[in-house]
């Protein structure tokens, strides 16, 4: 059948019974994985009385034949077994083990048990409580949950607990706080955030911390620098960056570091690996102008702009000087990190600034802080997030903020409104929130404002409804529904507006009738249909338009017959024929027009050029085959 047994006295697992000793023996360990048994058949355990270790396999309450049953109460056949220190459960090819917690209930007189393995299994963790001697506990892949995590509290010899993807929450750690021996605490996968981690700061004697795929971010790191055990930390696909990396420079036993698909950069990985030459550190590099290497070391020669001037150029970046003073600078793509900025933040008369696409995070936002004459700072695709804001708050002269493509989600905006000449700021592809917008809804001197790509709904765009000075609004690819367009028709100082990709419908473009001063309008890839263009109609002020695979026919462009200013119209991959070409000849102020991928023919061309010659015309007569078009 398979399994094996260790005797008492013996160091190996017997396999076969003819290995077995002659005469009487004890069985002290008992490895049932991988044999076909049912639960009935722990009651042939019954009667052990010297057994410590019992491995039992996954699948033995997996039963296909007896319709789902649970046989978790059968675990009553080994209450008798009161030597028994350590009971395991091991793999299963399904998602969960069919043991649920009546079984543990079943066993609750089983208190000197040292060892427990439930992972996979169904346990929430409600009948742990008499098993006060645990020293271990695996509950790894269960429902497990902070009620479940109460009952642990109390097991003062508890040195390793996993409870990787489980439903543990911050509320839950309250019950480790005083479990001073733990030594291998694992936490992936859970609900866990900084918030949680306050209640770990006492355990002290940790060596082993694994936090992959939790929120934990810098801030929540601080609560480790008591840990100066701690050997192994895993933070795989956590949020932390390079400012977290720095707060772990004091813990000088680590060993190995898991740093993968984090917010850390090259720069920062290799300041952490100077300080802790002896630590493994797993990370993805990230490559900066690949095949130009630059010292890390590198620096300026003296203290002037001329100085620094040139060493920004040696980076690769450009620099412009007026007379004796350094006006202009981009390190944009180069290898330029966190420490290399304090070289900047002398620079007293700088006015722009572009660190697009470096490993700029927010412990290197924190230099620009002394640059008060800079007017316009691009931060594109970096790793600076909310917490690197605040270092942007006494920049008053700032105009233009570009913030693309980082990790702002919004609550680092409340530093903004300090800002008050802000005037253009752009978060396209920043996982900004709407809690967001509530910030942004403080600075009133925005004109120009970006959120395309962004996490925002159309709830949240009732923010920008008090927004008095802006005239362009870019929500390209956002949530953006007719909710939303309500929102948005009510600031009539709008000028230019994209809502290219949204999700709204006619009933949401109907209601942006009401602004009177739109210019440019982009309605690409919508839901928009001819009845919804009835409004587009009225907005006799538009220059541009931009229709794109829209479902507009003819019968929509009809009703566009009125905006006598337009000056650029695009129709790629919508439904008009030669019957629009009429209309489209009315609008005079035309100078370019899109008919590719439509079904306009060469006639249409022709009656569209001739009462228009010098409009630009995009057309291509075989872009209508139905294998070019929409495909």
């Amino acid at each position: 059948m398979g399994g094996a047994v260790r005797v008492k006295g013996g160091h190996e697992l017997i396999r076969d019974v003819a290995a077995l000793p002659d005469g009487n023996f004890e069985l002290e360990v008992l490895d049932w994985v991988g044999m076909n048994v049912d639960p009935p058949d722990l009651e042939r355990l019954s009667a052990l009385r010297h057994l410590k270790e019992l491995r039992l396999p996954g699948p033995i309450w997996n039963r296909n034949a007896d319709g789902d049953k649970d046989l978790s109460g059968d675990l009553r056949f080994i209450a008798p077994v009161s030597t028994l220190e350590k009971l395991n459960f091991s793999y299963h090819f399904l998602d969960r083990i069919r043991f649920h917690d009546p079984g543990l209930e079943e066993i609750h007189g089983l208190v000197n048990l040292k060892e427990l393995v439930l992972r996979q299994a169904g346990v929430k963790g409600r009948a742990l409580t008499t098993f006060r001697k645990l020293e271990a506990l695996d509950v790894t892949l269960c429902p497990f949950d902070d009620e479940g995590l109460s009952n642990v509290k109390g097991m003062a010899a508890l040195h390793r607990l996993w409870a990787g993807d489980t439903l543990i929450t911050d509320a839950g750690l309250q019950y480790l706080a005083d479990l001073r021996n733990l030594e291998d605490l694992d936490l992936h996968g859970t609900q866990i955030s900084d918030t949680g981690l306050v209640h770990l700061k006492s355990l002290t004697r940790l060596h082993k911390l694994n936090l992959m795929g939790t929120s934990v971010t810098d801030t929540g790191l601080e609560q480790l620098g008591r840990m100066a055990d701690l050997e192994e930390l895993n933070l795989y696909r956590t949020r932390i960056t390079n400012a977290g990396l720095d707060r772990l420079k004091c813990l000088k036993a680590l060993r190995e570091v898991d740093l993968r698909y984090t917010r850390t950069t090259s720069a920062g990985v290799d300041s952490l690996r100077a300080a802790l030459p002896s630590t493994r550190l797993l990370s993805l590099e990230t490559t900066v102008r690949a095949g130009v290497l630059h010292p890390r070391d590198q620096r300026p020669t003296g203290n002037g702009d001329a100085a620094v001037a040139v060493w920004i150029k040696s980076l690769g970046g450009s620099a412009v000087m007026e007379g004796s003073k350094l006006v202009e600078v981009s390190l944009a793509a180069t290898s330029v990190s966190d420490e290399k900025l304090e070289y900047l933040s002398g620079l007293a008369y700088l006015r722009k600034l572009n660190l697009e696409a470096t490993e700029i995070g927010d412990l290197g936002v924190r230099h620009l802080a002394r640059l008060s004459k800079l007017t316009e700072l691009i931060l594109n695709s970096t790793t600076v997030s909310d917490t690197g804001l605040a270092n942007l708050a006494g920049l008053r002269e700032l105009r233009r903020l570009s913030l693309d493509n980082t990790y702002v989600e919004g609550p680092g905006l409340v530093h903004l409104p300090a800002v008050h000449e802000l005037a253009d700021l752009s978060l396209l592809g920043s996982p900004v929130k709407d809690a967001g917008i509530a910030e942004l809804a403080k600075i009133h001197s925005i004109r120009r404002l970006s959120l395309a790509s962004t996490d925002i709904t159309g709830q949240g765009l009732a923010h920008l409804e008090t927004m008095p000075a802006l005239n362009e609004l870019d929500l390209t690819g956002s949530d953006t529904d007719d909710e939303g367009l309500a929102h948005i028709a009510k600031i009539a100082s709008l000028t230019e507006l994209y809502l290219g990709d949204g999700r709204f419908t006619d009933k949401g473009v109907k209601g942006l009738a009401a602004l009177k001063n739109l210019q440019r309008l982009e309605l690409m890839r919508t839901r928009v249909t001819d009845e919804g263009l009835e409004a587009v109609g009225m907005l006799t002020s538009l220059i541009e338009l931009n229709l794109d695979y829209t479902e507009v026919t003819d019968k929509g462009i009809a009703a566009l017959s009125g905006l006598n200013k337009l000056e650029s119209l695009s129709l790629d991959s919508t439904h008009v024929t030669d019957k629009s070409a009429s209309i489209v000849r009315g609008l005079g102020a035309l100078t370019s027009i899109n008919l590719y991928h439509t079904l306009v023919t060469d006639k249409g061309l022709e009656q569209v050029r001739s009462a228009l010659p010098k409009c630009h015309i995009i057309f291509d007569a075989e872009s209508s085959l139905p294998n070019r078009r929409r495909s």
